[in-house]
């Protein structure tokens, strides 16, 4: 699927949880990646764990999957993490408090 979806230059970002998945991703020249089921998987910290060996190569991750209100900034803390899925409504306060942080939010 990593092939087909270079050779048709289909930007997307492979979902890993395992430094084997990381590896394999890598070998295709991608360096951004979709970590999930982020929450059922560890949470930040195992994110920040499974991509410790790989700061040097400067990868980022998208973590989905469990994220909420109450653990969102967890995330967005990480270096590793350029972005972050949530499904939901994030109320203004949460969004103005965020950005107040220098985190980039737009829409709901």
């Amino acid at each position: 699927m990593v092939k087909k979806a270079q050779e048709i230059e289909f930007l997307f970002s492979p979902g890993v949880l395992i430094p084997t998945e990381i590896e394999q991703i890598l070998s295709f020249g991608i360096n951004q990646f979709n970590f999930f089921p982020s929450e059922a998987s560890g949470g930040a910290s195992k994110l920040e764990v499974v991509s410790a060996p790989y700061a040097h190569l400067g990868i980022k991750f998208i973590p989905s999957g469990g994220i909420n209100i109450n653990n969102l900034e967890e995330y967005l803390v990480l270096n590793q993490s350029m972005a972050c899925r949530y499904a939901g409504n994030i109320p203004d306060d949460i969004i103005n408090m965020l950005n107040s942080k220098k985190y980039l939010f737009s829409g709901h």
